[in-house]
């Protein structure tokens, strides 16, 4: 989803910051390596 070598988020797309709160990370989300359709799709356990 995003850059797997980012120095921020590690490829999450999302940080702690030192407050506690969680941000985006904007580095990645202006490189244009966040992509929001994964290939990778978790499975939600949901049944039909």
């Amino acid at each position: 989803m995003a850059n797997p070598n980012c120095p921020k988020c590690h490829g999450k797309g999302f940080f702690k910051k030192q407050d506690g709160s969680v941000t985006t990370c904007f580095d990645c989300l202006m490189s244009g390596d966040m992509d929001q359709h994964d290939e990778n799709l978790k499975d939600a356990d949901i049944k039909i």
